[in-house]
């Protein structure tokens, strides 16, 4: 037996299918309104081929007489879940729906012992062991006569075919990748308005830029958090420079405090955990506060930074910048679990966590290495490709979406995957390419007091002597004394919290969950945790 749930679920004679979201094929635009003929003519035999030159964000089901085929795109941005125990077959964009399906679903504690580390269950699984998900890059192809499920890799982020040119060159090869993208995202959003949530980043600020670039003149900016932070000072010199419209949502303890005991907080986290990730809201009450003064048109469209720093480089660790000294598989694990895996503390190779995290790791990228860093970093970035990327960060869409919006993210567009890719890693190693060339760009447009060079000299110097600290036991002692240390004083660590996330406890609370170790993540973790255990997410 087959069910499906979409909502947009088209059935026609013999054949039913939906599909969410836009893409580009074939140098035609196709949306919900104009995507039957496309979906209709694939050809199932060479689906791998023909998918892979999709180029946006959506997800696709497909189903006849012989197979049934869902897809999502390159970074998950609108996920798929899907439970088959030999006989049943259940798939939809609705977990919920799956979950009532299913006569017992029973949590699986090995994936519960992952989420609460990192926030994030990795690979195929969810906190249940009967329900799925279709990864990023992958779709899944089920035959109703052999009754077999299978899960296809379509696409993966790994580097290649590496630019053999000066930065003078490869700019101009990143300019009109730049011009491309934008003009694609300007077509598809018709002439709405534009939402940038602007920071001091380099991500937000390059999208302004490139949409000022090409005249688009319908674009608000927004910040948050304390009031005259760096942050929102600098997004409004930006969008002042610039002519765009910016407001401000202050943030306080208080008022996390009732954002987060609202029934609105609770409805957003059971569409945003779907569990597999920790919600991601730090602009989640910007948007409601924005809305509720009508400060946003009805018919706006976010374009959040998501994800350039990835992209640049930022997540290489601090040795991957000799490309040709030979490595073994720890130097792709430790990173890994060193900053993805850390939410009750930095695991130790003693514990039992580390050999299983470190398993699940090796068994999702360890065909990428080869034993030199250049495989390490395509193994490493491609994991939080795959993992982080598509499970957290990506995962952030569902913030607009809960308000009611439709969103962008132009950095996911294929034309600039395959650019990054074809970076080397020296210039991905501290972002060293990208830095240079959106501070160019904003000096250009912006004037020097938007852009001061870093001295990147210094910055490798400091990361020797980290580097050195690593392959000692030093600094695991300097983490246990730094935990100490902020757990004695709680009390600041708890009023300095950036956007006074830490209000959604009260002070007492904070004081008796409080390691040293945890960051606001690792308590939205355990508590999201805590209400599907309660099952009270359904109340």
């Amino acid at each position: 037996m087959i069910q499906c749930k979409f909502n947009n679920l088209v059935v026609k004679d013999n054949i039913q299918y939906a599909f969410k979201g836009y893409l580009y094929y074939n140098n035609c635009y196709y949306e919900n309104q104009n995507i039957e003929s496309l979906i209709l003519n694939m050809n199932l035999k060479n689906i791998k081929s023909e998918i892979v030159e999709f180029n946006g964000n959506f997800f696709t089901y497909y189903e006849n007489e012989e197979y049934v085929w869902a897809a999502v795109d390159k970074v998950r941005s609108m996920p798929v879940f899907y439970s088959y125990n030999g006989s049943d077959l259940y798939i939809s964009d609705d977990v919920y729906w799956i979950e009532e399906k299913i006569e017992k679903c029973e949590i699986d504690n090995n994936c519960v012992s992952e989420f609460l580390c990192s926030g994030l269950v990795s690979g195929r699984n969810t906190l249940y062991k009967e329900i799925k998900q279709i990864e990023a890059g992958q779709y899944i192809l089920f035959c109703k006569k052999t009754g077999e499920i299978k899960r296809k890799q379509y696409y993966r982020y790994v580097h290649n075919n590496y630019f053999q040119c000066n930065y003078e060159q490869i700019d101009e090869i990143f300019f009109d990748v730049l011009n491309d993208v934008f003009k694609r995202l300007i077509k598809s959003v018709n002439g709405r308005t534009l939402y940038v949530p602007l920071s001091s980043g380099l991500d937000s600020r390059l999208i302004v830029l490139m949409l000022k670039k090409l005249g688009y003149d319908k674009v608000v900016t927004y910040s948050y958090g304390k009031k005259n932070n760096f942050e929102s000072n600098l997004s409004k010199k930006i969008s002042d420079k610039l002519g765009y419209e910016w407001f401000f949502v202050e943030y306080s303890n208080s008022l996390w405090k009732e954002w987060y005991a609202s029934e609105e907080y609770k409805r957003y986290c059971k569409l945003a955990h779907s569990f597999v990730s920790t919600p991601h809201f730090q602009d989640w009450p910007a948007v409601w506060m924005l809305k509720k003064q009508k400060l946003i048109s009805e018919d706006a469209v976010f374009v959040p930074g998501h994800t350039g720093d990835f992209l640049a480089g930022s997540f290489l660790p601090y040795k991957f910048c000799d490309s040709t000294k030979e490595v073994e598989n720890e130097c792709i694990i430790k990173p890994i679990l060193d900053r993805h895996y850390s939410f009750r503390g930095h695991l130790k190779k003693s514990d039992k966590k580390y050999e299983d995290f470190k398993h699940k790791i090796l068994e999702n990228v360890k065909d990428l290495f080869d034993g030199t860093l250049n495989g390490a970093s395509n193994a490493v970035e491609c994991w939080v490709w795959k993992e982080r990327q598509a499970k957290f960060i990506t995962n952030s869409l569902r913030v607009y979406e809960f308000w009611g919006y439709d969103w962008r993210i132009p950095f996911w567009d294929s034309c600039m995957l395959e650019f990054f890719q074809r970076l080397k890693l020296e210039d991905r190693y501290l972002k060293r390419y990208y830095k240079r060339f959106v501070l160019k760009l904003s000096r250009e447009k912006l004037g020097e007091v938007f852009a001061k060079e870093e001295d990147t000299n210094k910055s490798l110097k400091s990361i020797d002597i980290k580097d050195l600290l690593r392959d000692t036991n030093m600094i695991q002692i300097a983490r246990d004394l730094n935990a100490m240390k902020k757990r004695v004083l709680y009390k600041k660590e708890y009023e300095n919290q950036p956007l006074y996330m830490y209000g959604i406890m009260s002070l007492d609370e904070f004081k008796s969950r409080y390691t040293g170790w945890q960051g606001i993540n690792s308590f939205i973790a355990e508590d999201v945790y805590d209400l599907v255990k309660s099952n009270d997410y359904n109340s």
